[in-house]
Protein backbone atom coordinates (compact mmCIF):
# COMPACT_ATOMS: atom_id res chain seq x y z
CA UNK A 1 0.00 0.00 0.00
CA UNK A 2 1.65 2.99 -1.47
CA UNK A 3 1.04 6.59 0.66
CA UNK A 4 1.90 10.05 -0.03
CA UNK A 5 3.97 10.22 2.59
CA UNK A 6 5.92 7.35 2.09
CA UNK A 7 6.06 7.02 -1.21
CA UNK A 8 7.10 3.57 -2.89
CA UNK A 9 11.09 4.47 -4.10
CA UNK A 10 10.86 2.53 -7.05
CA UNK A 11 8.23 5.03 -8.32
CA UNK A 12 10.40 8.56 -7.40
CA UNK A 13 12.95 6.29 -8.87
CA UNK A 14 11.47 5.57 -12.50
CA UNK A 15 10.32 9.20 -12.24
CA UNK A 16 13.69 10.61 -12.15
CA UNK A 17 15.13 8.10 -14.27
CA UNK A 18 11.59 10.13 -17.10
CA UNK A 19 12.44 13.30 -15.78
CA UNK A 20 16.54 12.91 -17.08
CA UNK A 21 15.96 11.11 -20.35
CA UNK A 22 13.26 14.36 -21.03
CA UNK A 23 16.04 16.23 -20.27
CA UNK A 24 18.88 14.57 -22.11
CA UNK A 25 16.24 14.21 -25.21
CA UNK A 26 15.55 17.88 -24.99
CA UNK A 27 19.17 18.93 -25.11
CA UNK A 28 19.55 16.55 -28.27
CA UNK A 29 16.49 18.41 -29.93
CA UNK A 30 17.32 21.57 -29.87
CA UNK A 31 21.52 20.22 -31.31
CA UNK A 32 20.12 18.75 -33.77
CA UNK A 33 19.78 20.06 -37.41
CA UNK A 34 18.03 17.10 -38.66
CA UNK A 35 13.88 16.74 -38.68
CA UNK A 36 13.58 12.85 -38.81
CA UNK A 37 16.15 13.05 -35.78
CA UNK A 38 14.18 15.91 -34.59
CA UNK A 39 10.97 13.36 -34.24
CA UNK A 40 12.88 10.53 -32.54
CA UNK A 41 13.58 13.00 -29.54
CA UNK A 42 10.08 13.81 -29.16
CA UNK A 43 9.02 10.74 -29.22
CA UNK A 44 11.16 10.03 -26.51
CA UNK A 45 10.00 13.35 -24.97
CA UNK A 46 6.38 12.41 -25.38
CA UNK A 47 6.91 8.73 -24.14
CA UNK A 48 9.53 10.27 -20.72
CA UNK A 49 6.41 12.51 -20.26
CA UNK A 50 3.68 9.58 -19.73
CA UNK A 51 5.80 7.49 -17.11
CA UNK A 52 6.27 11.16 -15.37
CA UNK A 53 2.08 11.48 -15.26
CA UNK A 54 1.86 7.51 -14.94
CA UNK A 55 4.19 7.61 -11.62
CA UNK A 56 3.81 11.34 -10.49
CA UNK A 57 0.46 10.43 -8.08
CA UNK A 58 2.80 7.51 -6.20
CA UNK A 59 5.50 9.62 -5.42
CA UNK A 60 4.92 13.73 -5.81
CA UNK A 61 3.34 16.01 -3.37
CA UNK A 62 0.18 17.70 -5.39
CA UNK A 63 2.34 20.84 -5.49
CA UNK A 64 4.67 18.33 -7.74
CA UNK A 65 2.26 17.53 -9.86
CA UNK A 66 1.15 21.26 -10.61
CA UNK A 67 4.94 21.97 -11.54
CA UNK A 68 4.88 18.70 -13.92
CA UNK A 69 1.60 20.24 -15.67
CA UNK A 70 3.34 23.25 -15.76
CA UNK A 71 6.57 21.77 -17.56
CA UNK A 72 4.18 19.97 -19.74
CA UNK A 73 2.44 22.95 -20.60
CA UNK A 74 5.95 24.89 -21.24
CA UNK A 75 6.91 21.84 -23.07
CA UNK A 76 3.86 21.60 -25.48
CA UNK A 77 4.61 25.66 -26.32
CA UNK A 78 8.30 25.15 -26.81
CA UNK A 79 7.86 22.19 -29.67
CA UNK A 80 4.97 24.95 -31.23
CA UNK A 81 7.35 27.80 -30.90
CA UNK A 82 10.97 26.85 -29.82
CA UNK A 83 12.31 30.15 -28.54
CA UNK A 84 15.03 30.94 -25.72
CA UNK A 85 12.77 31.89 -23.05
CA UNK A 86 10.15 29.48 -23.63
CA UNK A 87 13.29 26.75 -23.23
CA UNK A 88 14.77 28.56 -20.31
CA UNK A 89 11.09 28.25 -18.77
CA UNK A 90 11.05 24.12 -19.63
CA UNK A 91 14.51 23.92 -17.88
CA UNK A 92 13.67 25.39 -14.95
CA UNK A 93 10.50 23.30 -14.90
CA UNK A 94 12.90 20.24 -15.39
CA UNK A 95 15.04 21.57 -12.60
CA UNK A 96 12.44 22.17 -10.16
CA UNK A 97 11.24 18.11 -10.87
CA UNK A 98 14.76 16.97 -10.11
CA UNK A 99 15.01 18.23 -7.09
CA UNK A 100 11.78 17.20 -5.92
Amino acid sequence: MDNINNPNPSYMDEFKQSVDLFERSLQAYQESKLDNQKLVFKDVMDRASHVMYETAPKCLSPSGQKQLDTMQKHYHDFIAHPDSQISKKLQNDINSLKNT
